[in-house]
């Protein structure tokens, strides 16, 4: 297994920026053209963008663990949150009140980012790790409650409302204790090697890609089951949204390396992101004119 490690975060990176990118076009194809949101080719180009959320959130705990400057990094992300919300007032205002049914999956980026960065200090400041966490299980709790009493609750603007929530939570808190859990197989089965070598290893990043994966197929379990629970959680955790196991294969391919990491990827990376909505929505709606 070992031999087919290939993949960098470069790579990762790459892999979830293209995902996305289909995903937000299956999104924006319903309000432009006679494409329902039931159609084959919306929901498939949603099921490839649903490899994108787990590989950011991936890619977002090992940039936390690994960053020499937590700080300039929460930073750059907080801007681009605040770019993206932002610009969805703008896109609602504007152009299309669709926009009000959109959720910001950027917002949920940071609240992990922020969330785990604060764990990772394992310190006192550790504790207020519960304010970003909690803020997306409310959005969560939320949305069950407007799902299930057939209301929409004001209070909390749909801009400042995350895209994934608990969701989010629950394969952050896997990426982040895999890691923790290899570290300590690792020593235990490994006692003659020093912890350096050990976590520079392929061996290690094997271990902790199997047991991000296990986990995260709990995750998965959890979600297909909750519809058997109540039919109505189907509105919330859509049959579709289950197929984020695809993302399970590149982050098993992962092997711990960086890759590529020329400074003008690292900033473009962030600017494609609202960048490559306008441009979708632009080619939409001049198509359409």
């Amino acid at each position: 297994m070992n031999r087919l490690m290939k993949l960098n975060t470069f790579w990762l990176r790459i892999i979830a920026l293209i995902a996305m990118t289909f995903d937000h076009i299956g999104v924006l194809l319903p309000s432009f053209t006679s494409f329902g949101m039931e159609s084959n080719l919306v929901i498939a180009f949603r099921i490839i963008g649903r490899i994108a959320f787990p590989l950011f959130v991936f890619l977002e705990i090992e940039a936390i663990r690994h960053t020499s400057n937590p700080y300039k990094y929460l930073f750059r992300i907080l801007l681009l949150t605040i770019t993206t919300v932002v610009a969805h007032v703008l896109l609602y205002h504007f152009f299309d009140t669709y926009a009000m049914y959109i959720r910001n999956p950027i917002l949920d980026i940071f609240l992990i980012a922020l969330g785990f960065y604060l764990i990772h200090r394992k310190d006192k400041f550790s504790y207020f790790s519960l304010l970003p966490i909690g803020y997306l299980v409310l959005n969560s709790v939320l949305n069950i409650l407007e799902q299930f009493n057939d209301y929409t609750i004001t209070w909390l603007p749909f801009y400042v409302r995350t895209g994934y929530g608990l969701f989010g939570v629950a394969v952050a808190l896997a990426c982040y204790f895999s890691a923790t859990i290899a570290r300590m197989y690792s020593v235990k089965k490994y006692p003659d090697i020093s912890l350096s070598e050990i976590l520079n290893s392929l061996d290690f990043q094997y271990y902790r890609n199997v047991i991000n994966v296990i986990l995260q197929v709990f995750i998965l379990i959890t979600i297909s089951l909750l519809p058997y629970i109540n039919i109505k959680l189907l509105g919330i955790f859509q049959t579709w949204q289950s197929y984020f196991a695809l993302s399970l294969i590149p982050l098993l391919l992962y092997n711990g390396k960086l890759g590529y990491k020329a400074k003008w990827f690292k900033y473009a990376s962030y600017f494609y992101f609202p960048l490559h909505i306008v441009i979708i929505y632009l080619i939409f709606y001049i198509f359409a004119i």
